[in-house]
C-alpha cells in the first residue's frame, strides 16, 4: 500500500501509480519514486487507461500474482502468502527494493510453498528458482 494524499492505493490500482509517476516530483515527493520503481517507468506516461501490472510477464487476477514459472496469492498479504509454480521448486528468495535479502527458504521439493514470514510492511521482490534451473523474479506488496 501507498499512503499519497491520504489516500491508499494497492499495486493492482495501476492507472493511479501512472498518475502519481507522471506528476511532478516536487509536487508529491517520494511517492513519485515509489510510484515509478513499482511500474518500472520507462519515462512515458501513457494517454489512456493503464500499462498493466508490474512487469511485461506478470498481472493480477481475482488477488492472484500471476507470471510464467509461478503463481503467488494473496496479493496484497500480510507476510503470509502461497507460492504455486509449474515445477518443483528449489528455492525462494525475498528481497527489500534497496536490494538486501530479507527471506531465503531452500530444499523446498515441492510445486507448493505456504510461506510465513515476518517482513515489515512495504515492497519486496521474490525470486522463485524451479527445477529446471530457472527462475523469476516479481514484485509483491506487504501490508
Amino acid at each position: 500500500m501507498i499512503l499519497h494524499t491520504n489516500k491508499l492505493i494497492s499495486v493492482v490500482d495501476s492507472s493511479y501509480l501512472y498518475s502519481i509517476a507522471c506528476s511532478d516530483p516536487m509536487e508529491n515527493g517520494s511517492a513519485v519514486y515509489v510510484a515509478r520503481n513499482i511500474l518500472d517507468w520507462d519515462g512515458t506516461c501513457p494517454s489512456s487507461g493503464n500499462k498493466g501490472s508490474n512487469s511485461e510477464t506478470d498481472e493480477i487476477v481475482n488477488g492472484i500474482l500471476v507470471a510464467n514459472l509461478f503463481s503467488l496469492y494473496p496479493v496484497p498479504n500480510s507476510g503470509n502468502f502461497t507460492i504455486l509454480a509449474s515445477e518443483t521448486i528449489q528455492k525462494v528468495e525475498i528481497y527489500d527494493l534497496n536490494g538486501k535479502l530479507v527471506e531465503e527458504v531452500i530444499e523446498i521439493n515441492s510445486n507448493e510453498l505456504n510461506m510465513t514470514t515476518k517482513i515489515n510492511p512495504g515492497f519486496y521482490l521474490i525470486t522463485v528458482y524451479i527445477e529446471s534451473q530457472n527462475s523469476e523474479t516479481l514484485r509483491f506488496v506487504v501490508e
